[in-house]
């Protein structure tokens, strides 16, 4: 066995994020991010007159509580239709208001309206996050997670804090070093007038999100209990969080893996996030934590990829083809895994999905037909004999055209790659049939011909080499 099947660690070790983190986000959450129209512009003109007397409100020694209460009201009003302008709210130093307003202990209402402009706004952005942390709200925020008093203001405190573990380097750390973890633990568990899941996800996301230090690890591991039960709620959000979150924490802390093992979530995520029946959005993110955590892996590997997955696969491209990207990266994240063991492609052949990668090599859009040409190549460089006779009995070669006259160079060289292989093998076994087949490639010669020109070297000298093959093999 050469390294030639792991043609492509590239292909393999992918740890892209796929999703904006914004798009977790409750719509509340979310800084809006659409151009701006004209109604927005004219309520955004029309700040100041909130900003201003609930400024001079707060500084005078009897405020009006109506006054404050209505100013509050209207600013939410606004950000609740309006993209938040931050450059605005920044010019009026409003942050230090809402400081104020929290401080001294206003109504309940007012209390909670300016967390909400904090924890949805201001911290669902880097620079917003900066200017609460630079200002000193963040140790106040930290101290109102203790008191159980704050209980109805847990929501957009929650949503602050998330923000600021996120955008703000080394206060996760900060964050632990506090022990606050324990308390999203403990509210959480007991905090049941109106479900903090959601928050809860994104914070322990933000957490597992950042670099940190091992000697802050320990206290990471009881959150995979509450991301457990979001997976098994099978909600879509709330388990793509938690599948989000744990991939996280395994790609910045490779360390961590026999803990998330040990933990019983990789069980739950097999179990539940990868059937046919999933919701395609969580089934997608499942695969792809899967991929990562099986990576190397050859015990997980093949205890996890099995004709089951596959099957399962299978129906949900059938179900999803019309999601063009994302039905390719299933297919990348399924070829990734099976390139860990050799042996996996006998799973593959064994399975439905064998059909699925020809048919969509055939039928489906161009690049989810790439990716299914170059997944079956990836195949011959197993080696195997009866593996490429399965693949030379589905009209491979229809595949190997396709990868070999596409504009890519990695795909070349995994199609010269394949074809090389190909011949090597025939030139030690003198296999008829595929003598036979090769032959009746007419395409073939002058393919390779022309990527002896290509400007890549590795392509042309593997391509001068496998031309110099074909044409014994033609003349024999």
């Amino acid at each position: 066995m050469t390294d030639s099947f792991h043609v492509s660690t590239v292909y393999a070790d992918g740890k892209g994020e796929r999703i904006r983190y914004n798009s977790d986000m409750p719509r509340e959450m979310r800084h809006r991010e659409k151009p701006m129209r004209s109604e927005d512009e004219k309520m955004i003109t029309q700040l100041p007159l909130h900003f201003i007397p609930l400024s001079n409100e707060l500084k005078k020694d009897s405020p009006n509580p109506h006054v404050i209460s209505s100013c509050l009201k209207s600013i939410v009003i606004t950000l609740e239709l309006c993209p938040f302008p931050f450059d605005k709210f920044m010019a009026f130093n409003v942050h230090e208001d809402l400081f104020k307003l929290i401080n001294k202990k206003r109504s309940e209402e007012d209390i909670l309206n300016a967390l909400k402009i904090i924890g949805y706004y201001y911290c669902s952005i880097p620079e917003g996050c900066q200017v609460i942390h630079s200002s000193g709200l963040t140790n106040l925020l930290i101290q109102m997670l203790q008191d159980d008093e704050n209980k109805p203001f847990l929501k957009p405190l929650f949503a602050a804090l998330a923000g600021i573990i996120r955008f703000i380097p080394g206060f996760n750390e900060d964050f632990l070093s506090n022990h606050a973890e324990e308390q999203v633990i403990y509210l959480y568990d007991t905090f049941n007038e109106n479900p903090l899941d959601k928050e809860v996800a994104m914070i322990i996301k933000a957490l597992m999100m950042g670099q940190i230090s091992s000697e802050f690890l320990a206290a990471l591991i009881p959150l995979l209990r509450p991301l457990n039960n979001f997976v098994l709620s099978k909600q879509i959000d709330l388990s793509r969080l938690s599948i989000q979150a744990v991939r996280h924490l395994l790609i910045n802390n490779p360390q961590i893996k026999p803990e998330i093992i040990n933990s019983g979530y990789l069980v739950s995520i097999f179990q539940e996030s990868l059937t046919s029946e999933t919701p395609f959005p969580i089934f997608k993110t499942a695969l792809y934590f899967l991929r990562i955590i099986c990576n190397h892996d050859i015990d997980l590997c093949n205890q996890f990829f099995t004709s089951e997955l596959l099957n399962s696969a299978s129906i949900q491209i059938h179900y999803n083809s019309y999601r063009t990207e994302q039905i390719k990266n299933v297919i990348i994240d399924l070829g990734s895994i099976m390139l860990n063991d050799p042996m996996l492609t006998y799973v593959v052949i064994g399975s439905p999905y064998f059909e699925t990668l020809f048919e969509l090599a055939q039928k489906a859009s161009f690049i989810i037909c790439i990716e299914c040409c170059r997944t079956l190549c990836f195949m011959v460089t197993t080696r195997y004999q009866d593996v490429i006779d399965s693949l030379m009995n589905n009209n491979f070669f229809n595949c190997l055209q396709q990868i070999l006259t596409y504009d890519d160079d990695m795909a070349n060289l995994v199609g010269l790659d394949a074809l090389n292989i190909i011949l090597e093998i025939y030139n030690t076994s003198q296999l008829t049939n595929w003598a036979e087949c090769i032959k009746g490639q007419d395409w073939l010669c002058e393919t390779i011909s022309d990527l002896i020109e290509n400007e890549n070297e590795e392509i042309a000298q593997s391509a001068q080499y496998i031309f110099g093959c074909l044409s014994k093999l033609f003349d024999e």
